[in-house]
């Protein structure tokens, strides 16, 4: 191999490495091309993504405040309704006696008459719930606005002071009301004054024996007038308190006003105290079909008297499903299901498994609320339980299309919880995700929670937990007075 050819060679080799270098260092510069381009597209597409999620977050956002939108109108198309009806119901009540009235109406002349008649529909609008009709209202007033009395009307101070109070609480009731604070400072004047009233009355029956028998209208009012209270406070221990309190003292005094003993009940059920609001709404309803006046104005189809036993039906089969484990022997909880074996199965001798006359009693509530041309929302509402009576009674299913049928009504708290458990133990998943999703859209406050406890049993309320844990307002309950 001559020089000449070696040189060849090696100047070929070297311009080969040149080339082979050259290629690397493109490559090099290809590669660090590259990674700067894609870590531009990453930061570009990081950039998108959070932009993407945070207008995502921002839809849900919004549609979450949608839907309660929605759902807050819808609940309001609901007051709307029952109170449209309630309006609807009191006027074709008033139409027949509008036209007596106006035919009757002379000046605001009081005869002695008159004056008891309007005594005698105050008193029976605080023991029965009986609707004051027209013309006694304008009794009513003409005589509390009369200063003085003539002399030919001989009512007593304490008379007096009955219209009166039953002239303020009707005209806080008609001006939509709502009394938040009970006997504590700052409550609307005129529930103030007709609770002055009411405490006159029983202060000179104190004195006098000639009139204990107004004790029990004036006891009556206070009650009322409590009732008002825990019904505004959405029955609080300290409304509940005072008004369990109220009716209690007027026990000892020998007073058993029927819608007195149901609101007593009331609020023993709302506050976890079954038991004893089981052995109550037996005895309103025992003596709502014992006292003849009660059951005539029953027959009658008074709203005071149909208002009390609808309440106490309701009521009733309520507390027999919280204490369905609860030994029977229990002395209310015995009375009370005597009461409930003779009202809500009438045919039946004998003692009915506890559930199913639950249901009976319920059965019959409506039937009530429906004779008082309640709305079928107002129905539904009473229909509910039944719901939580089959999921104590293991019938999953039939809970699940019970708690569909009233939901496609309207919503309920308590409905939402029954529509979820079941769903759960079915193992629906679509169904317990739209049960879960309604029920985030009501404040824990609106389950109620030492009332539907119980109504639901010891396991199926540590899974009412889970679920309210995950509503609008999962806060703290308040405790339950039991």
């Amino acid at each position: 191999m001559t020089a000449d050819t070696q040189i060849d060679i090696l100047q070929g080799v070297d311009t080969q490495q040149r080339g082979f270098r050259l290629i690397i260092f493109a490559a090099i510069i290809f590669m660090v091309m590259l990674a700067v381009l894609v870590g531009i597209l990453g930061w570009r597409n990081a950039v998108a993504v959070g932009s993407l999620r945070a207008l995502v977050e921002a839809n849900e956002a919004t549609s979450e405040e949608l839907r309660v939108q929605a759902f807050n109108m819808r609940q309001q198309q609901i007051a709307t309704v029952i109170s449209t009806n309630t309006l609807q119901n009191s006027i074709l009540s008033d139409y027949a006696e509008v036209r007596r009235v106006l035919v009757q109406q002379n000046a605001a002349e009081i005869a002695p008459a008159d004056a008891n008649s309007a005594l005698e529909a105050a008193k029976a609008y605080l023991r029965l719930g009986q609707r004051i009709g027209l013309q006694d209202e304008r009794r009513i007033r003409t005589i509390v606005e009369a200063v003085p009395l003539p002399p030919e009307i001989a009512l007593s101070d304490s008379e007096f002071a009955l219209l009166r109070g039953v002239f303020l609480v009707r005209r806080f009731e008609d001006a939509g009301g709502a009394v938040q604070t009970g006997r504590d400072a700052g409550e609307h004047p005129d529930v103030a004054n007709a609770r002055a009233a009411f405490d006159q009355v029983l202060a000179a029956a104190q004195a006098d024996r000639a009139l204990r028998p107004l004790r029990e209208f004036a006891g009556a009012g206070l009650a009322r007038l409590d009732y008002i209270a825990a019904r505004g406070a959405n029955f609080n221990a300290a409304t509940c308190n005072r008004l369990i309190e109220t009716v209690s003292s007027s026990y000892t005094q020998g007073v058993f006003v029927p819608i007195n003993i149901v609101w007593r009940a009331d609020c023993l059920r709302k506050t976890g105290q079954s038991a004893t609001a089981l052995g109550a709404y037996g005895s309103a309803l025992y003596q709502v079909y014992n006292i003849d006046e009660l059951r005539v104005a029953l027959e009658r189809g008074d709203v005071g008297a149909l208002t009390t036993a609808a309440l106490a039906f309701e009521g009733l089969g309520a507390t027999i499903i919280s204490t369905s484990n609860q030994d029977a022997g229990n002395e209310s909880i015995a009375g009370g299901l005597r009461h409930a074996v003779r009202f809500c199965l009438p045919d039946r001798s004998d003692e009915a498994e506890r559930l199913v006359l639950a249901r009976a009693c319920i059965g019959r509530a409506t039937e009530f609320r429906r004779r008082l041309r309640q709305t079928d929302i107002e129905v539904a509402g009473a229909e509910q339980v039944i719901g939580i009576a089959l999921l104590r009674q293991g019938d999953y299913r039939q809970a699940l299309s019970h708690a569909q049928s009233v939901d496609a009504i309207a919503p309920f708290a308590w409905n939402a919880a029954v529509r979820w458990i079941a769903a759960r133990h079915e193992a629906d998943a679509v169904e317990e995700r739209r049960a879960l999703s309604e029920a985030r859209l009501f404040p824990r406050s609106a389950f109620n929670e030492c009332e539907l406890a119980p109504l639901l049993g010891e396991e199926m309320s540590e899974t009412l937990t889970t679920l309210l844990e995950q509503t609008r307002d999962a806060s703290q309950p308040a405790p339950c007075l039991a």
